[in-house]
């Protein structure tokens, strides 16, 4: 309530709209993903650097299979904020999602400065896509950490 209010009163003030966007896309209606596009392009409005708003607007779409719209928010979420490693791991997702091979190397690249950001939280998502995708992500991030020309 308090989020909207502000909204409501102070429209240009920075991140509510995208801090509504978010809450409203987690709840997972169609009329929360609604809503929850409206805000994301009105914090857009207020400020077109935003990578959340950005993200979450790839979220929604890669949630709705517009795999190509989702790449290419996240690739301005990420242009934005390079070092976001979930604005890496979301697109890498997006790519592989895609089913064709044709953006292994990007996908690489990505794992690879996630793995060096935050070898955690990436450590987690490799083992997921080996698992469910028998392709071992982890050897190629750790390769093109060391050397990325082999990538």
């Amino acid at each position: 309530a308090l989020l909207e209010s502000l909204a409501r009163t102070e429209p240009w003030l920075p991140h509510v709209h995208q801090l509504l966007a978010r809450l409203a896309r987690d709840g997972g209606t169609a009329e929360g993903r609604s809503r929850a596009r409206t805000l994301a392009k009105q914090e857009l409005q207020v400020d077109p650097t935003s990578d959340v708003a950005h993200a979450c607007l790839g979220v929604m779409a890669k949630r709705e299979g517009q795999l190509d719209a989702a790449a290419e928010l996240f690739e301005k979420a990420l242009a934005r904020q390079p070092n976001n490693t979930g604005h890496l791991l979301t697109l890498a997702s997006c790519y592989l999602s895609k089913g064709s091979g044709e953006h292994v190397t990007r996908v690489i690249e990505l794992c690879g400065r996630a793995w060096q950001l935050d070898p955690r939280e990436t450590g987690g998502f490799l083992e997921s896509i080996k698992e469910n995708l028998n392709v071992d992500l982890i050897q190629a991030a750790r390769i093109a950490e060391v050397d990325p020309w082999i990538a």
